[in-house]
């Protein structure tokens, strides 16, 4: 059995394994980086460390459908560094069972195959469970870490 939690982005519901969340914080102040993707919102100092904020909802083409006040950061494991993550609203923390699990189905998502680990069924809902290893390709993360040197 896993712990995971749930989150939104638009009207999309996700995913992530609770040992690679670090926290949920409100969204701080972000300073702006030159030169990276446009879903990079800047960069914060949490705990004395310096993380990349991206968007979700603009990583995915998404709508965002919360206020400034409602999103949160989820700051997150990822393979090469802590990472926050915007998002519309953190909702809940569940267990699932080992065999619960599924593949992305090839058709009918809103989000392409590469940025997910699979999916869940929750009631009438498909939860998709994110590969926080694929939000970035090589290309973007050498210009956010690029952006990150030239910010100091």
């Amino acid at each position: 059995m896993e712990k995971v939690v749930l989150f939104r982005v638009g009207s999309e519901r996700f995913a992530v394994p609770v040992d690679r969340i670090q926290s949920i914080e409100k969204v701080p102040e972000l300073t702006l980086v030159p030169y990276v993707p446009a879903f990079v919102k800047g960069i914060t100092s949490l705990r004395g460390q310096v993380i990349p904020v991206i968007d979700l909802a603009e990583r995915f083409s998404y709508v965002s459908s919360a206020s400034d006040q409602e999103r949160r950061m989820l700051v997150v494991s990822t393979r090469d560094a802590w990472v926050g993550l915007l998002v519309d609203a953190a909702q809940d923390v569940i267990d699932v069972q080992d065999d619960a699990r599924r593949p992305a189905p090839r058709v009918g998502l809103a989000l392409k195959r590469e940025f997910l680990l699979g999916v869940l069924q929750q009631e009438e809902q498909l939860i998709m469970i994110l590969d926080l290893d694929a939000l970035f390709t090589d290309e973007e993360k050498n210009a956010v870490l690029s952006g990150m040197e030239q910010s100091k």
